[in-house]
């Protein structure tokens, strides 16, 4: 729980500590409340997570969950924007980002909790409106964890069929994961040499590429197909060069320095992928015919191999840095599942057991476990449409709700720590709620065979709430303490 010190001028943010049965919120506003040095160091043993990030792993954490992205699922867009389209599309998904990452930096260093979404909508629309942010960003990661490990499965089957696929598929991820038990220092290193491996298979494609490309294949035909229908149809495609990366917000509890280095790996983040993603589309639409690569699974191999057919050093190498392309976003997705799974627990949304730590290293290891099986049970059960929209559909509920909380906190004159600026203006913000908006009503309609997944999905999300969620919050939870203090107005003075 955040201890609010109060110093007779302002309450200031202070320690973390935990508030035993007797010494429970009241719902009176202003009364004193003492917190001992004993209870706070009761919550730090059975609590607390290990202060062991700096930004450079958050940044590896951060870019690598979505290097599947420029490496998969992007060329989808081609198909329906057109050359301009595609580029239009591009920079509205960045404008979108630009300003949401605007929002969770204001948001992460003023509450800088596991709960990351759910921290930040819990104090703005209250706690339904916090677990529902928390368990759409828990079912986001943990489908899109199931998702790249379809497109592994996929990969393996299409380029080393003579190779068990699905048991190193599952080999590889049970490594991972048993990695982020171990603890989360060691799962950050791995992180940054896998993140490493993955931009230098990026390298590898520009080089490989860049000598091949022809400027008139990039304005051959309709600059911008089925006009704005066809850009808002391409956007969902090159949300995937971004999807997951606000999981750094989730290991800010984690983090030496959060104030620092939360922001900056998520705006160097932010920056380093939109860059990116200009080059590998840019590379990819000029160097091979748009109508062929729209249709395949894997465009930059396909286009290297096109290219490059004669080297076959190069294809064998890129071929190989793609695995560890895939298990890097797998890595980063496991984290970002395993902190928000352990942030709705520790506050009672969750069965509590799952937030039970590894006393050597205070690692949450339940939280890692569970959420992977759930991953590789749907990996093994569900179709690959189905999977997309619902890790989409979540993706942008959690988008919403935040935004929303934002906004509710913005004009309730809540305290954020930074004064709001051109990117976080009322009117940027309910330009975005409507691109969120679109966006939903757009994948419902392209994939509506399978919207009865989201509506049991999120029926029973809301009946789980009802009937336990709601009648099991732990108030000395930090992400609900904080949201209480707020509102209620409770002054807590540590003596």
């Amino acid at each position: 729980m955040v201890i609010y010190v109060f110093d007779g001028q302002k309450d200031k943010p202070g320690l973390f500590g935990e508030i035993d049965n007797e010494y429970s919120l009241n719902e009176s506003s202003g009364e004193d409340i003492l917190i001992t040095p004993k209870i706070i160091n009761t919550f730090l043993r059975n609590h607390g997570l290990n202060k062991e990030l700096r930004a450079k792993h958050l940044f590896a954490f951060g870019i690598g969950t979505v290097t599947t992205g420029f490496y998969t699922q992007w060329n989808l867009g081609l198909g329906t924007a057109g050359p301009f389209g595609v580029l239009a599309a591009m920079l509205i998904v960045f404008w979108f980002y630009l300003t949401f990452f605007t929002v969770l930096v204001r948001f992460s260093v003023n509450y800088p909790y596991a709960g990351g979404p759910y921290a930040y909508v819990r104090q703005g629309l209250g706690s339904f409106g916090g677990y529902l942010a928390g368990t759409a960003t828990a079912l986001q990661f943990i489908c899109a964890a199931a998702l790249v490990l379809i497109i592994v499965r996929k990969y393996f089957s299409l380029i080393y069929p003579e190779l068990p696929g699905d048991y190193l598929a599952l080999g590889i991820f049970a490594l991972l994961i048993t990695i982020h038990i171990i603890s989360i220092w060691f799962s950050g290193i791995v992180q940054i040499f896998l993140t490493g491996s993955a931009l230098s298979g990026i390298v590898l494609f520009f080089i490989g590429s860049y000598d091949t490309g022809q400027m008139n294949t990039l304005i051959e035909g309709p600059l911008i197909f089925d006009g704005w229908q066809g850009i808002l149809a391409a956007l969902p495609a090159f949300m995937w060069f971004y999807l997951g990366m606000e999981g750094i917000t989730m290991s800010a509890e984690e983090t030496r320095k959060p104030q620092r280095d939360l922001p900056l790996s998520l705006m160097l983040g932010l920056g380093t992928v939109f860059l990116l993603s200009l080059g590998v589309v840019y590379f990819g639409v000029v160097s091979v015919d748009g109508s062929h690569l729209k249709t395949v699974d894997f465009p930059l191999l396909y286009i290297l191999s096109q290219v490059q057919s004669q080297d076959k050093v190069l294809l064998a190498a890129f071929g190989l840095i793609n695995i560890g392309v895939f298990f890097t976003s797998i890595n980063g997705l496991i984290n970002g599942s395993s902190r928000q799974v352990y942030a709705l627990s520790r506050a009672g949304y969750l069965p509590n057991f799952l937030s039970r730590m590894r006393t050597k290293h205070q690692t949450p290891f339940l939280v890692v476990i569970v959420p992977g099986l759930f991953s590789a049970i749907i990996c093994f059960t569900g179709t690959f449409q189905t999977v997309v929209m619902l890790t989409l559909f979540s993706a942008m509920l959690m988008y919403l709700l935040v935004i929303i909380s934002y906004l509710k906190i913005s004009k309730s004159n809540l305290e954020i720590p930074y004064e709001s600026r051109v990117l976080c203006h009322p009117l940027v913000l309910l330009f975005n709620l409507g691109l969120l908006v679109i966006g939903q009503i757009s994948l419902i309609y392209h994939y509506f065979s399978s919207v009865w997944v989201i509506l049991i999905t999120y029926f029973g999300v809301g009946l789980y709430y009802y009937f336990w969620a709601g009648k099991h919050i732990r108030v000395e939870a930090p992400e609900e303490n904080a949201a209480v203090s707020v509102q209620k107005k409770v002054r807590i003075e540590v003596k």
